[in-house]
């Protein structure tokens, strides 16, 4: 079963994820489903929260980890306002992910167009041995 928890790492860094629950207890590692890294300040004024994601999520497949229990310090219950909250993020990072698979795969079919049209003496007249100049 998967919940979502606060993981405080013994770095102090806050992570709020799906995590599995089985086998929790006996398990050496950790597995984080869509974690985010929890930036909370107090101040005078009142407080501030900001969910960014814990991975690199533009450069990987899933945005899941897996990390070495021995790395959480404690794992902790949000309140349910919290967890709705990270789960309107998720959602939002998420189309936002869509949206730009969807550009990156729109370009590379462009660079893949240009390419094709290219023609090698194009190319060739780039080089001007002629020139003395680097740049």
């Amino acid at each position: 079963m998967i919940d979502i928890k606060i993981v405080r790492l013994k770095s102090g860094q806050d992570v709020i994820a799906g995590i599995e629950l089985d086998n929790l207890e006996s398990s050496s590692e950790l597995k984080l489903f869509s974690p985010m890294t929890i930036i909370f300040r107090r101040a005078s004024s009142g407080s501030t929260l900001m969910m960014l994601p814990w991975l690199p999520v533009e450069l990987i497949e899933e945005n899941n980890a897996t990390i070495f229990a021995d790395e959480v310090m404690t794992i902790i219950q949000p309140k349910t306002k919290l967890i709705s909250y990270y789960q309107d993020v998720i959602n939002i990072h998420l189309i936002k992910w869509l949206e730009a698979e969807n550009i990156l795969d729109f370009i590379d079919d462009e660079q893949n167009e240009m390419y094709e049209e290219e023609d090698e003496s194009d190319l060739i007249n780039f080089y001007d041995p002629k020139s003395d100049l680097l740049h």
